[in-house]
């Protein structure tokens, strides 16, 4: 049963999941790949503890909820229940603040490794609904290759889109938390570090001040089904495919 916690701002309701703490194995197996040649270092299994749970916004942060708090909409494509995209990682901090200051609650960023660890909400397949994914599934390329499946047929009539589609248009995860793949890629806490340790990490967030490359998760309405996976780690700036998600901390 998911557990959820609601939040009001001028009317505009904020829906948060409950990720309980736990341990789990963070990065990717080398049987999610396609091809070998398609394998990534910085993907590294290795085991995570999480020592404090969290509540997550069931959506990535939506346009209505980023008006409601920010002077400016930089979105590419408008309207209220859109994701709101095109942001730098600055904004999404600002709009943290701000939102905490209203709702005297500690706003932030997932780190990573919630963001991984709630995408997968217990599974440990390359996608939270399996080791495929298709456009009917999420907000995908859908026209390429779906992983496992080396059967084009498969594939056809998959649907890409070229454009966000409003929140919750696809089925939850286990845990009740929408669009954790494809729509948009969501900004994590961490600066990028493409080493990850393979050791055991407890409560882990990388921080490198000489940087301004941060991690996004998720993948995109732009990406095919291989760069969506619970585990694909990317970084970026302002795009029309890059929004953010938010977490609020347990009082």
């Amino acid at each position: 049963m998911t557990l959820t916690c609601d939040c009001f701002v001028e009317n505009v309701q904020y829906r948060f999941c409950w990720c309980p703490p736990g341990t789990f194995k963070m990065g990717s197996l080398k049987e999610e790949y396609l091809k070998q040649t398609c394998r990534r270092g910085q993907e590294t299994l290795h085991p995570v503890t999480l020592t404090h749970g969290f509540w997550m916004l069931d959506t990535p942060v939506t346009q209505q909820m980023w008006d409601c708090i920010m002077p400016k909409n930089p979105s590419f494509w408008k309207g209220d229940l859109l994701p709101v995209e095109t942001v730098m990682w600055e904004d999404c901090q600002r709009f943290c603040k701000l939102l905490s200051d209203k709702l005297q609650r500690k706003i932030k960023l997932p780190t990573e490794a919630q963001w991984e660890y709630a995408c997968r909400a217990g599974t440990r397949t390359a996608f939270n609904c399996g080791d495929t994914l298709n456009g009917f599934q999420a907000n995908i390329n859908g026209r390429a290759e779906v992983l496992f499946d080396d059967d084009p047929a498969k594939a056809a009539g998959s649907p890409f889109l070229g454009k966000t589609t409003p929140v919750r248009s696809y089925s939850p995860n286990n845990w009740g938390l929408f669009d954790m793949h494809g729509n948009v890629r969501e900004f994590c806490e961490d600066t990028f570090n493409p080493h990850i340790s393979h050791h055991p990490a407890i409560d882990p967030c990388y921080k490198n001040e000489s940087s301004n490359l941060h991690t996004t998760r998720g993948g995109s309405w732009l990406y095919a089904p291989i760069g969506c996976r619970c585990s694909t780690r990317e970084c970026g700036s302002k795009e029309n495919e890059i929004g953010f998600r938010i977490i609020m901390e347990q009082e």
